[in-house]
């Protein structure tokens, strides 16, 4: 499959909390997460994932991310950036090094709402042009012609050209964003929201209709765990890529079309997203997330596991 599809499709990200709920007992609980941030401080997350195929791992990395929230009228600014200390290892890898470095020196201020919701990049016309340079030094896949290297170079430009500030966070906050906005969550023990709907996958704003239960499993007087489950069918899945595929300028009928569409025969199953998420009841602020994706194609199991960890 062309690389830029496999990389977007790892793009898409954990929805947020549905909205239906059935009735449960009323003598459960009911709790509620209040966003309220520490403010002017460091607050730091462990991100830690790997690819597994049939139980083999094949590729993992680890870095800590550095938030720090300051109040902004109604709501708050959010800075960010990746601790360079942490990311040492993925900076030695050439193909990761030009898309990280530009996010270890400066951090990159978000607007956020009342209840933590992530709602656009600051400056962004300032900050589009440094992620720009970085597609110019990415290595691409050896055995490509220079013709065929400027290309998908200039298909990836096109992408974060079109990309707006409110579309930024999907991508430069990927693995903390779906953790982010869970203030005013009010919900009871026991009880399960689900609902069917469509989120949108960064960068080519193509919709990816999925299925989603989230089931607050306990809570004590500090934390609340909640259980998400998340469900993309394999039509759905086939739709997402054919839709990348015209995005980026890979008509189905070309060579390289028919042989994604082969590959995607082979996928035997739906996408699952299978998610454990602690939050401190007092702020909102996730303390611990495992997501666990899975998928089978040509008679391989293909696994994606997320893990983020607060660490003060």
């Amino acid at each position: 499959m062309h690389p830029l599809l496999v990389l977007a499709a790892m793009l898409g990200t954990m929805p947020a909390e549905p909205a239906m709920a059935p009735p449960v007992s009323a003598a459960a609980e009911t709790v509620t997460l209040i966003f309220q941030p520490p403010l002017d401080r460091p607050i730091r997350y462990r991100i830690a994932q790997s690819r597994a195929q049939s139980d083999r791992v094949n590729a993992a990395s680890e870095w800590v991310e550095e938030l720090r929230f300051a109040k902004a009228g109604a709501g708050y600014t959010l800075q960010w950036k990746i601790d360079p200390a942490s990311a040492q290892e993925i900076l030695k890898d050439p193909a990761l090094a030009p898309l990280l470095l530009p996010f270890t020196t400066q951090t990159i201020t978000f607007d956020v709402d009342a209840e933590g919701e992530v709602l656009r990049a600051r400056d962004w016309d300032s900050v589009r042009p440094r992620l720009l340079e970085t597609v110019d030094k990415l290595p691409l896949a050896a055995g490509t012609t220079a013709a065929e290297r400027a290309q998908a170079k200039a298909q990836i430009r096109s992408l974060f050209e079109g990309m707006t500030a409110e579309q930024a966070p999907a991508i430069l906050l990927k693995s903390l964003q779906p953790v982010l906005g869970w203030g005013g969550t009010s919900t009871r023990e026991g009880e399960v929201r689900e609902t069917t709907g469509a989120s949108t996958i960064p960068m080519f704003n193509i919709p990816l209709e999925r299925t989603t239960s989230v089931t607050l499993e306990s809570a004590t007087a500090d934390r609340a765990t909640f259980r998400i489950r998340s469900t993309v069918t394999k039509e759905a899945l086939t739709s997402m890529i054919a839709g990348m595929a015209e995005r980026v300028g890979i008509p189905l009928d070309s060579e390289k079309g028919r042989e994604m569409q082969a590959q995607l025969s082979q996928l035997a199953s739906a996408m699952t997203d299978e998610s454990v998420a602690s939050f401190d009841r007092a702020t909102a602020l996730p303390r611990h997330l495992r997501n666990d994706r899975r998928a089978s194609m040509g008679g391989k199991a293909l696994q994606q596991t997320l893990e983020i960890t607060r660490l003060d």
